[in-house]
């Protein structure tokens, strides 16, 4: 059973935020923004959080970051989850800007990014770009572009889907397991596939709070 709930966080000797009981001995970065009854299953979940900026990520009332999942950032890296989501054993790989509505699930081994090599590069830039990575003080690859990705309220992605950059997926959506979704997913859209199709368009249901049974 789960034990680590945030409301429980600690502050250490050295003035360091700390999940107590954690298996990881690391920290909570100063600039993760955390509202009320949100579950971090680890402290391992920011171990390659490089963000400098204030404020770096915001995480909504009842979020949970389960088995492990990964938040990685470059220095500029700007995350927003909001209320009651679920990423659990998913990857969030952000440069520039990532937007996650309320209620929203990703499963394992999903991934979110906005950042890529982009297309245009030649093997010898690519292979200059991976030689600087390996030297840098993060070991991160200089990613040579970023697109914004927002992911609306409702949307449920699932096992080992990829968001690639610049994606928007509409509220009420669902991603079939597996997919590599890019473009403008329309709302209430089922997606599936490499490159991913829509196949199915959904009833809007989610607009009204009593048609959800208790």
């Amino acid at each position: 059973m789960r034990r680590n709930i945030i409301k429980g966080i600690e502050k250490s000797t050295e003035g360091k935020f700390i999940i107590p009981n954690d298996w990881y001995d690391g920290e909570i970065p100063s600039n993760v923004i955390i509202d009320d009854a949100v579950f971090i299953d680890t402290a391992f979940c920011f171990e390659m959080f490089n963000s400098k900026i204030p404020q770096a990520l915001k995480v909504g009332k009842g979020t949970g970051l389960y088995d492990s999942a990964q938040i990685v950032t470059s220095e500029n890296g700007e995350i927003e989850i909001g209320e009651f989501c679920v990423l659990n054993g998913s990857n969030i790989i952000c440069t520039e800007k990532i937007s996650l509505g309320n209620y929203v699930m990703a499963s394992w081994g999903s991934v979110i990014t906005d950042n890529f090599l982009g297309e245009d590069l030649t093997i010898e830039q690519r292979a200059f770009l991976l030689e600087n990575g390996s030297s840098s003080d993060l070991h991160q690859m200089p990613f040579s572009k970023s697109s914004p990705v927002t992911i609306e309220d409702n949307v449920w992605i699932g096992f080992d889907s990829i968001i690639l950059p610049g994606t928007h997926i509409g509220r009420g959506s669902i991603i079939g397991s597996k997919s590599i979704v890019s473009g403008n997913i329309p709302e209430y859209s089922v997606v599936v596939g490499n490159p991913a199709k829509i196949i199915k368009t959904l009833p809007p249901t989610d607009l009204n709070p009593h048609s959800i049974k208790k």
